[in-house]
């Protein structure tokens, strides 16, 4: 019996790790990526710096447990070539929520929430 907790234990372990991966962002998909700043009302498309920011950023995030949330101050919206969207929204609190299928995912990353805080605040400059 002993024997058997281990591996089960690593399976399950797997399992639930796998439910909260954060889904994949490569630059070779990605038609455009807007910025947000909902507090100001403010939309723009990001530059192509601002995107490899971002990009690193989001790939720096680590996933957390927990499905709450807040109202952010500001949203990037990744558009891809294939029609699919990722929503990472932020800036408020120490993470970010995104949005690219059900559930919702956590994310704490110190350079994303950076980010997201430049962008509420409409001074995104790279």
């Amino acid at each position: 019996m002993q024997r058997l907790i281990v591996p089960v234990a690593l399976v399950i372990a797997l399992l639930l790790a796998g439910c909260s991966a954060k889904p994949p962002v490569r630059s070779d998909d990605i038609e455009q990526v807007l910025f947000f700043s909902l507090q100001r009302g403010q939309k723009r498309v990001a530059s192509p710096d601002e995107v490899r920011q971002f990009m690193a950023a989001y790939e720096a995030a680590r996933p957390i447990p927990g499905d709450f949330g807040t109202t952010p101050p500001a949203r990037i919206e990744v558009l891809f070539k294939s029609g699919r969207e990722l929503v990472v929204s932020g800036g408020g609190e120490s993470y970010s929520t995104v949005e690219s299928h059900d559930p919702p995912l956590n994310l704490r990353g110190e350079e994303l929430h950076r980010l997201l805080e430049q962008v509420a605040a409409g001074d995104v400059h790279f």
